[in-house]
């Protein structure tokens, strides 16, 4: 297995010379619920921003749709120079590797110390939890393969809000968290995309 930010493959993680030159990074969560035959997506950053969308009754393709919406407003904030990453004694507090250890802080948003500066945001490193969505991503990206009919849009749609990222600026990591170990932010993302999806 792949080491930590590079489980999608190195077209969208990008390449390790871009990530020298990353500078500040941003922490996205995404997750997706299906329920009763409606879908909801949700994505939520490390500084408590996060938005809510109706997405497809198919679970990966509810996936694949809160990774585009989360891409989407990465741009849009970024364009807007609205991208700031938490105060660096917050995140200084916080663990680096999603799989292991979740960030110190108690909820998104909620700042654990005070004192450092908040800086603009030019990688967002993307917490997904839902790895057949993750293996879409690669396999379209590093080989070219479409998705399946039932998911394609949703792929597309990921695709091109990467691609709308990339030319905001921002470089882009993907990283499989595990779903309901207690992250922080993957636990946020999944109570805004239940909550939707009720």
């Amino acid at each position: 297995m792949a080491g930590p930010g590079v489980d999608a493959g190195e077209a969208l993680a990008g390449s390790a010379e871009d990530a020298v030159d990353a500078g500040p990074e941003l922490l996205v969560a995404t997750d997706a619920s299906v329920r009763d035959g409606a879908g909801c997506a949700a994505w939520v950053d490390e500084c408590g921003r996060h938005e809510v969308a109706a997405a497809p009754s198919d679970v990966v393709a509810a996936e694949l749709t809160a990774v585009a919406l989360a891409l989407r407003a990465v741009a849009t904030r970024s364009r807007a120079g609205e991208l700031a990453t938490p105060p660096t004694a917050a995140r200084d507090l916080g663990a680096t590797d999603a799989r292991d250890a979740a960030p110190a802080r108690s909820a998104p948003g909620a700042v654990a110390g005070t004192g450092g500066a908040a800086g603009a945001a030019s990688c967002v490193r993307l917490l997904v939890d839902s790895k057949p969505a993750l293996d879409l991503i690669r396999r379209a990206q590093s080989q070219g393969r479409p998705a399946p009919e039932p998911l394609r849009a949703a792929l597309a749609a990921v695709l091109d809000a990467h691609a709308d990222a990339r030319a905001a600026g921002i470089r882009v990591r993907l990283e499989h968290v595990r779903a309901h170990r207690g992250h922080p932010l993957n636990e946020a993302a999944h109570t805004l995309a239940f909550s939707g999806a009720c």
